[in-house]
């Protein structure tokens, strides 16, 4: 392999008219002919809405593209010079000429010009943004101040399914060393890796082939990948890796950097499983692609534990519950009090991953609404013998958790559990006794009564509520309300053994310091989930 190529991402530019340059991340996915993709959004603006009925319709277009110039950076890996030390470089000029300069970037990547081959849609892709991410309820922008009009944002949620092939000019062929897997090889909670170039063509010197980390958070469709790896507009079409033992795969690209649901930011990217995506280039330009590997597939602890979190429904609330253990047959489960408010005129109706029938739960006990703790013990004659073990120690700052809750999408949708990872930011107690834990995970509406669980697949917390500010009505996801499961552990453990229901009544506790901790201050409060 030619090692002065080995990174395989690409920022691109295309200018139209004179226009400024529009700029993207991508992935150099075919070294043999010199292969670019990156996503459509790119030239959502330089579209008709003709060509865009026409993309949608006929899956592709071709031959439209002569008038664009485009333009595409490649990462160089250059070796470490072991005389070149930080001395040297404080000791040379302030001021680099124009000419030093130029030189530096030159060999930080190398740019080339390209020719747009093809704009192609996948509409399997499209079936499932459509149905998950309707347009009237999301969108998919910086900031809700920009200047664009309803007809840009629609272009834009148009071409959310469609990618970009172009071919590099006078590129030097050498052979792939990409590894690809195949979304059903993907389980949640795997660790994925974006490499995108943030911002697009502002400052390649600096941002081009930025690395985030994060997991994977769902999936859906055979084909939508959802991560919570953080990531910033210009990432569009990067790729998307997944680590699995020593070996890291290229797994999809990413598609919306920035998503919102009904005004409120919800910390998730979205990708498009790479191997659709693969197979539609090899059709549209004849060449050999990468092969999918085929490994062997052992799941992850966290994708396991899916199966003891069940979606709770009652009335118009719904959010999520844990299954902590069983009694005659029964499980006995963990939520929040506000999920299953209505339940004195409502069923509590359950619904578990991989089951098909609703199933109708039982209150035992539940906290007085806006009391500190929010929880709520059920039960529930279905049982599938797993449950999700209490963990023995108390929570750190600093330790490496994650949460599982039926976040951001309802009943409706059919979803399975969503993952976030994060770490414990912060451990508030009193007399040593631990009240409420913060997660910097990213927690949506529809998580509350879900699990937080460490490294280990050991429940240490129940998510609760976000920071919301009252006059902006923003939401901060990773700034999070937790119960600490320590602190109530004992009185769930004595009604489990002793199987008598007033002892859940020592689950209700009335402290003013502790009430005035979880309702914060007056701007910033607590928005249940």
């Amino acid at each position: 392999m030619n090692n002065h190529y080995a990174v395989i991402l690409a920022e691109l530019s295309v200018k139209v008219n004179g226009e400024d340059k529009k700029t993207l991340s991508g992935v150099l996915i075919d070294t043999k002919s010199g292969l670019v993709l990156t996503h459509g959004t790119l030239v959502s603006s330089l579209l008709t809405d003709q060509q865009i009925n026409s993309l949608q319709n006929k899956g592709i277009l071709q031959n439209s593209f002569h008038h664009w110039d485009a333009e595409v950076c490649l990462q160089r890996t250059n070796k470490q010079d072991s005389n070149n030390n930080l001395r040297s470089i404080l000791n040379s000029s302030d001021i680099a000429t124009q000419t030093e300069s130029e030189t530096w970037q030159k060999n930080l990547y190398s740019e080339y010009s390209a020719n747009v081959q093809a704009i192609f849609s996948l509409k399997k892709l499209q079936n499932v943004v459509s149905f998950l991410l309707p347009e009237n309820k999301w969108e998919f922008v910086e900031d809700f101040s920009s200047q664009e009009t309803p007809d840009d944002q629609s272009k834009f949620y148009a071409m959310l399914s469609c990618f970009i092939i172009l071919k590099l000019n006078n590129w030097k062929s050498y052979n792939n060393n990409i590894s690809v897997l195949a979304y059903d090889q993907l389980d949640k909670g795997d660790n994925l890796e974006i490499e995108a170039t943030p911002f697009g063509g502002l400052c390649p010197e600096i941002f081009l082939n930025s690395r985030s980390t994060g997991v994977l958070s769902n999936k859906a469709g055979g084909i939508l990948l959802m991560t919570d790896a953080r990531c910033v507009p210009g990432s569009e079409g990067g790729p998307v890796f997944c680590r699995k033992g020593h070996h890291r795969y290229l797994v999809g690209l990413i598609i919306t950097s920035l998503c919102w649901k009904s005004n409120e930011w919800v910390g998730l990217s979205m990708a498009c499983a790479i191997t659709d995506v693969l197979k539609r280039v090899k059709q549209i330009c004849r060449v050999e692609m990468i092969p999918i590997e085929n490994i062997f597939r052992a799941r992850n602890n966290l994708s396991q534990l899916i199966e003891s979190i069940p979606l709770i429904v009652v009335g118009s609330n719904w959010g999520s519950g844990i299954v902590i253990g069983q009694d005659d047959g029964h499980s006995i489960l963990l939520t929040c009090s506000h999920v299953v408010k209505e339940s004195d005129y409502n069923t509590v109706k359950l619904k578990f991953t991989d089951q098909q029938t609703i199933h109708k739960g039982k209150v035992l006990y539940k906290t007085p609404v806006d009391e500190q703790f929010d929880i709520a013990v059920l039960t529930c004659p279905f049982n599938s013998g797993k449950y999700i073990q209490i963990s023995s120690k108390p929570v750190a700052q600093g330790d490496k958790v994650y949460v599982i809750g039926h976040a951001v999408f309802g009943e409706e949708k059919n979803l399975e559990p969503t993952i976030t990872s994060g770490i414990i930011s912060k451990v508030l107690c009193i007399n040593n006794i631990p009240v409420l834990i913060q997660t910097t995970c990213a927690v949506h509406a529809g998580a509350s009564g879900g699990a937080i669980v460490d490294q280990y697949g050991q429940l240490v917390g129940i998510p609760v509520s976000n920071a919301k500010d009252t006059e902006s009505k923003a939401s901060y996801p990773h700034i999070n309300m937790c119960i600490p499961i320590a602190t109530v552990s004992p009185i769930i453990q004595e009604y489990m053994a002793s199987k008598d229901a007033s002892i859940l009544e020592n689950l209700t506790i009335k402290h003013k310091h502790i009430k005035r901790l979880w309702m914060l201050d007056s701007i910033h409060t607590a928005s249940k989930l």
